[in-house]
């Protein structure tokens, strides 16, 4: 058959018959992969505004997602400094935990006017501004805690604690 394809069609004809013939065993297993459900729990996506110290659900958005593995801390919370969030049972135990920016500080990248090829980072204290997390959707998850330095525009040096707290449910 392979010499009639050649003579008939030539070698690109041969590639693509070897091709549909690789489709027509691979497609059927493939579709069968796809309808299996989503693995791990769902998702929202919580869009969150920050004001002066204060936190509010703007929007919650149930998805179909993995998301990425909680994050541990390489200490006890008053000894770790830097930003983060977590979701935790009415009884404080953590589901879930993620490294985030601080909420009051805004970050623009932009060209140095004395060299154009060299990049420069700015931060700037803000009031307030608007951001979303991702977290699991737990029937157990009963707060969303945000922890970070007590004064991040003066000092971000500070050890973090809990600078605000969200009812999920």
């Amino acid at each position: 058959m392979n010499l009639l394809m050649q003579s008939l069609f030539g070698r690109p004809a041969r590639a693509l018959l070897m091709g549909l013939i690789a489709l027509a065993i691979l497609l059927p297993a493939t579709l069968a992969l796809n309808t299996t459900a989503p693995i791990g729990p769902g998702a929202e996506r919580l869009v969150i505004r920050y004001h002066d110290g204060s936190y509010e659900i703007l929007r919650r958005t149930p998805m179909t997602k993995i998301l990425p593995a909680t994050v541990a801390l390489p200490g006890k919370t008053g000894d770790v400094r830097g930003n983060w969030f977590e979701v935790q049972t009415a009884t404080g135990e953590v589901l879930y935990r993620r490294l985030m920016t601080a909420p009051n500080v805004r970050y623009v990248e932009y060209r140095s006017p004395d060299n154009p090829t060299r990049l420069k980072r700015e931060e700037a204290v803000v009031a307030g501004r608007t951001f979303s997390v991702l977290v699991p959707a737990r029937a157990d998850a009963a707060y969303l805690m945000f922890y970070g330095p007590a004064d991040a525009a003066k000092n971000r040096t500070l050890p973090s604690m809990e600078i605000g707290r969200l009812a999920l449910r």
